[in-house]
């Protein structure tokens, strides 16, 4: 067989809705496998995030990587609270760029006003087994309301 071997790859993208009107903020994290994936993220409006762009991978001359993140952040205005949501790289323990999951980067989002973190959520894009919290609603004077989807279910082939 002379033509190299593809692995799947999954991808991840962010959606954060802030809904002034409702006085609520939305963070989403969804999901799909190769050209579905693909689809996905260089399909996202102003509103969504692909995670694989706040990263960088540099190898040195002795074969070393170096990972630098960028974070980026939004602000959601809802009544007079501005809420900041940070958007991460996460990556699968143990990651390596080289090793399992090595293509597949996954988001970590934080919900905060002022110092006080309202709402953290992560997926790393590699773990596929148990509970996975895929979205976070958050309104003033409420407590977050999570939801979470079955790691099985969210990295179903489509």
């Amino acid at each position: 067989m002379s033509a190299a071997a593809v692995a799947d790859q999954f991808y991840v993208a962010v959606r954060i809705n802030c809904d002034q009107a409702k006085s609520k903020l939305s963070v989403l994290f969804d999901g799909a496998w190769n050209e579905a994936g693909e689809n996905l993220v260089s399909n996202l409006d102003k509103n969504g995030i692909d995670p694989r762009k706040l990263v960088t991978f540099t190898q040195d001359r002795d074969g070393q990587y170096r990972i630098d993140t960028k974070p980026e952040s939004r602000v959601c205005r809802l009544g007079r609270i501005d809420y900041s949501v940070t958007i991460s790289p996460m990556f699968a323990p143990h990651f390596h760029p080289e090793g399992n999951c090595a293509t597949r980067t996954g988001a970590k989002a934080t919900v905060s006003h002022g110092k006080l973190v309202t709402a953290a959520l992560e997926i790393d894009g590699c773990t596929e087994v148990g509970a996975l919290t895929t979205a976070v609603l958050v309104r003033p004077q409420h407590r977050p309301r999570y939801q979470y989807t079955a790691a099985e279910k969210f990295y179903e082939n489509q």
